[in-house]
């Protein structure tokens, strides 16, 4: 991708600038595109440099595009630091507290102000209270103070910015350096020049102060702390406002953390059960196995007492195979097989008796004779 901010790209420890405006402007066209910068420093990022340094000398411009560059700058992995060396004001003073180590040439400033541009009061007092966040979270400055600070429209040497936590350290100068703004040593000198590129965009004539009289429901007359007054009621609101949100949040966020909890304690209570459904479930199926080996064990029992009692009793044959079968049929029914062999004979062995021959001696020599003689006629013919 190419590269519009960063003035040596393959040092370890590249330099980014912001040395123009921020954002696009009618009069003097486009800045630095919040968007590209953002883009350009998280690529930078993720080529695994030691340190990345921001050098800022700007007028400001477009809130919008720094909110690009400072949540860069945040979230970076690689370490950022940022520089003012020269001016940072307006929205590139915000820019200039978000790096990790904040450090200030000793002839530089930094300039805060409200933003404006819009006749949105809601916008602008929301917009407002952004940027109060922005810088009071990384100096650690009070938000009223901080909101008075922006209300004055204040200029901050280096020192001062120090005192006030807006810088961690001051750098100090050459003395060429230091000539090269020796004209502008007064704050009456800063606010004249500051005023001709900073606040052009906020320069207010009786028009736009009539505009903002109205919006605030004050006279046309009302002096500047009348609208101060009117203007920080406005900013209580807003600030009421948002700590309602954030209450409201939080309200919210304990409700959702306890249903959390409790639909992780239904869970656990749902496995236990289960848990416990499956363990008595394999025990009955074990009993269930267990008691139905015993139920066919005593059927085998039973029809082999029967078998062997009819086996006795001479109603079967006494084989193997037989009483096998026999036996397998009275496990299957055992009340059928025995309504058979009830109905069978018992088949015992008859008695043998002594035949006495009462014929006469002749006739049986005959019929031994004749039976003789045809037995060897047989034997002949063989």
């Amino acid at each position: 991708m190419p590269f519009y901010y960063t003035v040596n790209i393959e040092s370890d420890e590249p330099i980014m600038l912001i040395n123009r405006h921020i954002g696009t402007d009618d009069e003097d066209g486009e800045g630095i595109r919040g968007d590209l910068f953002q883009q350009e420093l998280l690529t930078l990022d993720g080529m695994g440099k030691k340190r990345i340094q921001v050098w800022i000398n700007s007028t400001g411009g477009n809130v919008m595009e720094g909110y690009a560059i400072y949540n860069a700058i945040l979230k970076s992995n690689t370490k950022v630091d940022t520089y003012c060396v020269g001016m940072a004001a307006s929205i590139a003073a915000v820019i200039f507290q978000a790096g990790r180590n904040r450090i200030m040439a000793d002839y530089s400033v930094q300039m805060y102000h409200n933003p404006s541009g819009s006749d949105n009061t809601k916008l602008i007092d929301a917009m407002k209270g952004s940027l109060v966040k922005m810088i009071c979270g990384r100096s650690g400055m009070d938000e009223e103070a901080t909101s008075r600070m922006m209300n004055r429209t204040t200029f901050i040497s280096a020192d001062e910015a120090y005192s006030l936590g807006l810088c961690d350290i001051v750098e100090k100068s050459i003395d060429l350096n230091k000539k090269r703004l020796s004209g502008l040593n007064t704050p009456a000198n800063y606010w004249k020049e500051a005023n001709k590129i900073v606040n052009k965009l906020i320069t207010l004539n009786s028009t736009k102060m009539l505009k903002v009289t109205n919006k605030l429901g004050l006279n046309a007359e009302a002096n500047e702390d009348s609208i101060v007054t009117a203007i920080d009621a406005v900013t209580n609101r807003a600030t009421k406002a948002e700590s309602d949100l954030a209450a409201l949040q939080n309200s919210s966020k304990e409700a959702l953390d306890k249903l959390k909890n409790d639909l992780e304690e239904a869970q656990n209570k749902s496995k236990q059960l289960q848990e416990d459904y499956d363990k008595m479930k394999n025990d009955l199926d074990a009993s269930n196995k267990e008691k139905i080996e015993v139920e066919n064990k005593a059927k085998l029992e039973k029809a082999k007492n029967l078998i062997d009692t009819s086996v006795k009793a001479g109603k079967i044959k006494n084989e193997a195979k037989i009483i096998a079968e026999w036996t397998e049929d009275a496990v299957t029914d055992f009340d059928k097989v025995k309504n058979r062999l009830e109905s069978l004979p018992v088949n015992k062995t008859a008695s043998k008796f002594e035949v006495v021959n009462r014929e006469p001696k002749e006739n049986i020599e005959m019929k031994g004779g004749v039976a003789l003689a045809m037995s060897q006629i047989s034997n002949r013919l063989k």
